[in-house]
Formats: C-alpha cells, sequence, structure tokens
C-alpha cells in the first residue's frame, strides 16, 4: 500500500512538474517572439514532443509574409532549458531551430541516433530504466547543443536593474 502511495505521489509530480514547464515554454516563446516584433509571423501547430522538469521541447509551424509579398512556411523547433541555479536565480535558456525537412537537426533524432549507437555508454548509465537512460540522452544532447546555440533568459528581476547599478557597482558583481 505504501508502496503504491509513493508511486502515485511521484507520478502526480513529475507530471505537474513537466505541465508547468511546457505552459512556461510557451509563454516564453510568445514573448520572445513578440519581442522580435515579428507582426507578419503566424505560429501554428504547436506539439510538445518532449517536456520533464528542466527541458522542453516543442515543435510548430510557421508562416510568414516576405518583402516580395510571398509567403515564406517553416517547420520549428523550440527549445527552453533549465541550465541550474546561480545565486539563487534560475538560469533558463531558450533557442530556435529550423528543422530541415525530414527533421534531422531536431534534437529529439539527435538524441536518438546517439542513444542507438550507444555513443555515452561509457558514462556508467547502463544501470538506468530504458525510459530514464532516453531522457538522459535528450537532456545531453540538448544541454551540448544550448551550450554553444542557446539565449539566455533574463529574469524579471535582472531586468529590473538599472545598467548603472549592472555595469559599475562592483560590490554587486
Amino acid at each position: 500500500m505504501n508502496r503504491l502511495f509513493l508511486f502515485v505521489l511521484v507520478t502526480l509530480l513529475i507530471t505537474s512538474c513537466s505541465k508547468g514547464i511546457e505552459k512556461d515554454a510557451k509563454e516564453q516563446m510568445k514573448e520572445t517572439i513578440d519581442e522580435l516584433d515579428l507582426a507578419s509571423v503566424k505560429i501554428t501547430d504547436i506539439k510538445t514532443v518532449f517536456a520533464n522538469d528542466s527541458l522542453c521541447i516543442l515543435h510548430f509551424n510557421s508562416s510568414a509574409v516576405d518583402g516580395y509579398g510571398n509567403t515564406e512556411t517553416g517547420l520549428y523547433e523550440y527549445v527552453y532549458f533549465i541550465q541550474g541555479r546561480s545565486s539563487n536565480k534560475e538560469i533558463r535558456k531558450e533557442a530556435f531551430i529550423t528543422l530541415d525537412y525530414y527533421g534531422e537537426n531536431s534534437i529529439l533524432k539527435t538524441a536518438r541516433r546517439n542513444y542507438d549507437s550507444k555513443l555515452w555508454e561509457k558514462d556508467n548509465i547502463a544501470s538506468m530504466k530504458d525510459k530514464d537512460r532516453k531522457a538522459w540522452h535528450i537532456y545531453r544532447v540538448a544541454r551540448l547543443y544550448m551550450m554553444n546555440h542557446g539565449s539566455i533568459i533574463p529574469s524579471k528581476r535582472q531586468n529590473a536593474t538599472t545598467e548603472k547599478e549592472s555595469r559599475y557597482d562592483i560590490d554587486k558583481w
């Protein structure tokens, strides 16, 4: 009975965390697109393809009218990544990836290729369950991608500081 209760509790916690990050990712994606002032861009068919407590990957279609009046369309991947905490602040990153025709450059497809080729088996993850090992590969590929291509999302508190405070107050560095 206790094991069943514990299992249900853990399942609820994981589900609620992933739903929270999905909502945050969708809101942040919209906010970033609004900041770029891309009025002609239309986003449709947003699908969550992976979500856990620190990573959310969304796929969506986008269409926009270019300067010649032609409509350009494409499939994109939005990656929302919580890297960790530093000085009690959450470090969040985001990236937009233009997917090729088959989606081969997707974080998920790259992770699957690495998983299938047992690329990181030497990292002693053999004791993990298969589902956890797959999630670990997805997280690892996303983390490596975000190190090079991810943009840091400033927190609301960071935006509140003035330029003078953040640049010249050495005590606050």
